[in-house]
C-alpha cells in the first residue's frame, strides 16, 4: 500500500490551504507542493504528516515511503525572509563568539594555555558557521552577496565588498591557526585582543546590513507564476 492509496483520504494543506491533490504518492506530492510554492515565489520549510515533523528519511527519500498519511500539512516562506532571519542569528552568534574569544584571551593572561583551548575552539567553529550562513543565503536566493557593495548596503559604515571582508576573515583565522600550531601564545593573545574585536564589529554591521539588503529584494518567482 502507498501513502496516496485509495484506500486513504489525504488532504494535502499549503500554508494552512486545502490543495486539490491528485497525486499518487508522497513524493509527487510533495514535489507538487513545491512547485506551487516556487511559483509563488516560497520554498518549502517545513512538512507535517499527522501532527508529527515529516522524518528526515522519509523527506530525503519520499517515493520509498510506504507509511499510510491522513494529512499533511507544508508550510513555506519566502526565499528572502529565511535568509534574512538566518543572517540576524549569525549576527546574535557574534556575540558567543566575542564572549569566548574574551574567554581565552583572560586564561591566557593568567597562563592557563591549555584550558584556552576549549573557548578558541568554540569561537573557531562559530566563526566558520558564520560565514557559511552567508554561502548558503547566495545558494538558497541564487544570488551572490559576496558581491554585494557594502558601502552602499551599510550606509557609508563599511567599504568594499562582502567578498572583502570574507578575505580578511579568512586571513586572520589562518594567522591565528599558524600562532595556535606553533604555540605561539603572545601572537595569539595580539589577535584576540586587536584583530577580533576588529572582526566581531566590522561583521555585525556587514551580517545586519546585509539583511536589510536582502529584505528589499523583490520575490522572484518562478515562469508563469502568479503576480
Amino acid at each position: 500500500m502507498t501513502v496516496f492509496d485509495a484506500h486513504w483520504s489525504v488532504r494535502v494543506f499549503l500554508d494552512g490551504e486545502l490543495q486539490n491533490n491528485t497525486q499518487p504518492g508522497l513524493g509527487d506530492a510533495l514535489r507538487d507542493a513545491a512547485s506551487r510554492a516556487e511559483a509563488a515565489g516560497r520554498m518549502i520549510v517545513e512538512v507535517v504528516a499527522d501532527g508529527k515533523p515529516l522524518e528526515d528519511a522519509a523527506l530525503a527519500h519520499p517515493d520509498r515511503y510506504q507509511h499510510p498519511i491522513l494529512e499533511l500539512r507544508l508550510t513555506s516562506i519566502e526565499p528572502k525572509e529565511l535568509v534574512r532571519s538566518t543572517l540576524l542569528g549569525a549576527e546574535d552568534a557574534l556575540e558567543q563568539a566575542k564572549a569566548d574569544q574574551y574567554t581565552a584571551a583572560e586564561m591566557i593572561q593568567s597562563g592557563q594555555l591549555d584550558e584556552a583551548r576549549d573557548p578558541l575552539a568554540s569561537m573557531l567553529e562559530t566563526w566558520q558557521a558564520v560565514r557559511e550562513v552567508v554561502t548558503r543565503g547566495s545558494q538558497v536566493l541564487r544570488v551572490d552577496l559576496d558581491r554585494v557593495d557594502l558601502a552602499k548596503a551599510s550606509g557609508g559604515r563599511l567599504g568594499g565588498r562582502v567578498a572583502d571582508r570574507s578575505n580578511e576573515l579568512f586571513a586572520t583565522l589562518d594567522e591565528l591557526k599558524s600562532a595556535l600550531a606553533r604555540e605561539d601564545w603572545s601572537a595569539v593573545g595580539d589577535s584576540l585582543a586587536y584583530d577580533f574585536d576588529e572582526l566581531v564589529n566590522s561583521w555585525q554591521v556587514m551580517l545586519r546590513s546585509l539583511a536589510d539588503h536582502v529584505a528589499g529584494m523583490p520575490v522572484r518567482k518562478a515562469p508563469g507564476g502568479e503576480e
